[in-house]
């Protein structure tokens, strides 16, 4: 069989209803999209997919699978050591079936990109799921280079994570060059969580964690953080909500 290369400008892709950083998918158009041959993926299947034709379609986006079933109490082969699969699809019809999955197995997914496959995905759904925890949802109707690239990106992006082992995080945050009043620990959290990523969007889901080992927030909270954030930012700075995640930059003077 022929390999083929395709050549993709940033632009050309939709990430999930959102903008993704433009080096993300500078790194996958990098690659020759038949890399994706050399990293093995765990594809989870929740239900019977055989009648959908997802299975087929999936196997031409990742030929090196490894396909594991997930019984009705979400009993599945997800172990979380890098050196047995490299990127983790979760496949079925059932969103909140995919949620559950994802909850269940969280810790022990971190350094993994984790996609959902929905089948008939909606806009809405794939909010949900993202939210969730999920770092990209496809359905059947994705074409099969758009999907290889962004299988390459986000693979791409957890391998650099792990080499440099996220320095960004290490280095001290100074609230003050973004607020005018003091913040509390949580609102300053939040705040340098959306500093660190300026001026791209952070998922609300990575919002409500904690660095520190506080408890998990939920959606509404973290949206409360977010209004009380903005009323002490200083002036040209703004925090802008899109979908599912938030972005936080500064005007041009």
């Amino acid at each position: 069989m022929t390999q083929l290369a395709y050549r993709m400008d940033a632009e050309d892709f939709s990430f999930c209803d959102q903008k993704r950083p433009a080096h993300e998918l500078a790194s996958a158009a990098a690659f020759n999209l038949t890399d994706i041959r050399n990293i093995p993926v765990r594809v989870a299947v929740i239900g019977d997919m055989k009648a959908h034709g997802t299975m087929g379609w999936l196997h031409f986006i990742a030929p090196n699978q490894q396909i594991c079933t997930v019984s009705e109490s979400y009993v599945a082969d997800l172990t979380g050591v890098r050196e047995e699969y490299d990127i983790l699809v979760v496949a079925g019809y059932d969103m909140r079936r995919l949620q559950r999955l994802l909850r269940l197995y969280q810790p022990v997914l971190t350094k993994k990109p984790k996609i959902a496959v929905l089948v008939g995905a909606m806009p809405s759904d794939r909010s949900k799921l993202l939210n969730s925890g999920y770092d990209d949802v496809f359905d059947q109707r994705t074409p099969v280079p758009e999907a290889q690239a962004r299988l390459l990106a986000h693979h791409r992006r957890y391998r650099m994570s792990a080499e440099t082992g996220s320095p960004r995080r290490a280095r001290s945050f100074d609230p003050s060059l973004w607020c005018d009043s003091p913040l509390t620990a949580r609102e300053n959290e939040i705040l340098a969580a959306l500093a660190e990523k300026s001026p791209l969007p952070v998922l609300t889901y990575h919002l409500r964690k904690s660095q520190s080992g506080k408890r998990e927030l939920a959606n509404s909270s973290v949206r409360v953080l977010i209004s009380t954030i903005r009323s002490k930012l200083k002036p040209g700075i703004t925090i802008s909500y899109a979908g599912c995640a938030y972005s936080i930059e500064r005007s041009n003077p």
